[in-house]
């Protein structure tokens, strides 16, 4: 796993074999009405999903980040979503990835590096 901030963005990338995905989360003080979600341009010869559902991607990170949020006892309130639309179509893996944001964000000071 890759981490990396860009700009407002913290990001993850996890590569395993054929599968790979990435995600980008931007954070807000307090809970907005609705989260922005930016697809990214799509990778050029991968087409392990024609378009990534926004809604199920969406709420895989919305309750990930809630169970982080409670595990590690902070408050992180996702506020935009980066993705790129063809990348594998697993949303228990990008909930994963964004309880891995938030647990690095909650444990270690330095958020960029590998694991």
């Amino acid at each position: 796993m890759r981490f990396t901030i860009d700009e407002e963005y913290y990001r993850v990338s996890h590569v395993t074999g054929p599968g790979h995905h990435f995600l980008g989360l931007g954070f807000s003080r307090h809970p907005v009405p609705q989260i922005v979600v930016q697809a990214l341009r799509a990778n050029v010869g991968c087409s392990h999903a024609q378009h990534l559902s926004e809604v199920h991607l969406r709420e895989a990170i919305e309750h990930a980040v809630a169970e982080a949020n409670t595990r590690f006892r902070v408050e992180y309130y996702v506020n935009r979503i980066q993705y790129v639309p063809n990348e594998s179509e697993n949303f228990e893996m990008y909930g994963w990835l964004a309880g891995k944001i938030i647990e690095r964000l909650a444990t270690i000071r330095e958020y960029t590096g590998s694991t």
